[in-house]
Order: C-alpha cells, then structure tokens, then sequence
C-alpha cells in the first residue's frame, strides 16, 4: 500500500510491539512496555522476564487502551506496573478490537492457565462487543429523538 492510499490516520499510525514482562522480585507484577523493535526474549533487564509479545498496527493507541483497561490494577503509573494474574493481563490485551497478533508467549503458563486465557478473552469481547452495540444504541435513539423533536417543533 502507497502512501497516496492510506489515510491520513493510516499514515500516522506507527506499528510495533507490546510486550509484558513479569517482575522477578514479586509476585502477581507484570511490567506493560511497547517498542517500534520486537523485543528479543533472554535480553531483558536484570530483575525481568519477557512472558509475551503482540505486534500491533497502531501501537500507541495499543499501549494506551491495554494501559486504560488494565488501570485498577495498577501500582506504579511511571513504569506501567500491574498487579493482576498473567491470563488477565493477555486477554485484556488480546480482546481489544485493534488490530493485532500474537507473536510470542513464554512456556509459563500451564494447560488449565491457557483455558482461563482463552474463557477471559472471549469474555472481555463479547463485553466489548456488547459495549459497542450499546453506544450504537444510544446514538440511535439521539438520531431519532432530534427527528421526532425536528417535526414537532
């Protein structure tokens, strides 16, 4: 695809890779982090782990609405640490609508932990989902009531 036809938005998006990393030193936290480079596992800082990456089309928007979402579970906003369990972290990650695909998952989480992501992926979005059709409702119901008040008026 040429630049003359992508769109403007298009254009600006940068791609890259979400990662998480679990942090050694306690238990429960995962480090949410994003680079234009896909991260290399066995190259992390000391203390770190690499446990998953996602390429994404628009990272920034990826970073952000993982960040959003995962925001009651945050403990250190300045280096976007998150205490919650690993499944929790990648479903919200994998069930949002962007564009995206798993590139890599460290060989931690056990077969009943692959079952607990897959149920909460297909959790959160079906509730995206169900989120979405209720804003389509509501814009539906503001169109027709401008109508209704148009005519009457």
């Amino acid at each position: 695809m040429t630049m003359l036809q992508m769109s403007k938005y298009e254009a600006c998006m940068n791609s890259g890779y979400l990662y998480i990393e679990a942090l050694m030193q306690q238990e429960h936290a995962y480090r949410l982090a994003m680079s234009l480079e896909q991260p290399i596992p066995g190259q992390e800082q000391s203390g770190h782990q690499l446990v998953y990456i996602a390429r994404f089309t628009d990272i920034d928007a990826a970073f952000m609405h993982a960040g959003g979402k995962l925001r009651r579970r945050c403990k250190y906003l300045d280096t976007q640490t998150f205490i919650t369990d690993l499944p929790t972290m990648i479903a919200t990650i994998e069930a949002d609508g962007l564009k995206h695909e798993r590139v890599w998952l460290a060989d931690v989480l056990d077969a009943a932990a692959l079952e607990t992501l897959a149920a909460l992926s297909l959790r959160f979005q079906k509730l995206r989902e169900n989120q979405e059709l209720s804003w389509k409702m509501v814009g539906i119901v503001a169109v027709i009531l401008l109508v209704v008040l148009s005519l009457v008026v």
